[in-house]
């Protein structure tokens, strides 16, 4: 049965699935494991793009490919800071953009998903490399001499 018009003052339910005109699920809004999200889906309906809250209510934006995979993900950490993780074909993080006291930072991962290279800013605003081995132990730092 569908109805084309429902008004109704308050409805309860843990899921919601929004259909397109061919009975395709498009949008489910899904609050369950307090973790509550908001799917979109392609028209093969595979999941493209979610907005959810994680159990401590932070937010994150995923972006997926076709098959459900996904290739970015915008987070707010615990402490309010914002994380961007870019992921390869396979699902591991490759970078994030993030936030360090204050600061921008860049780290760049292997196709283990270990850190293998970290530029970011110092308090005094300089630029600073660090790079690690497989282990993720720091073989080189370079910083600004000081003058």
């Amino acid at each position: 049965m569908r109805l084309k018009h429902l008004k109704v003052d308050m409805l309860e339910t843990q899921s919601v699935a929004v259909s397109d005109e061919e009975g395709r699920r498009r949008i489910i809004i899904h609050a369950s494991n307090n973790e509550p999200t908001i799917g979109l889906y392609d028209k093969n309906e595979n999941l493209r793009a979610s907005f959810s809250l994680d159990a401590l209510d932070n937010p994150s934006i995923t972006l997926r490919k076709d098959d459900e995979k996904a290739l970015i993900a915008i987070f707010l950490t615990e402490d309010n800071e914002p994380l961007i993780k870019i992921y390869d074909r396979d699902e591991q993080t490759r970078l994030a953009v993030y936030m360090m006291e204050n600061r921008p930072a860049i780290n760049f991962y292997d196709n283990h998903e270990k850190l293998r290279m970290s530029l970011y800013l110092s308090e005094n605003g300089d630029a600073s490399l660090k790079m690690y081995d497989a282990t993720e132990k720091v073989i080189n730092t370079v910083e600004p001499s000081p003058t």
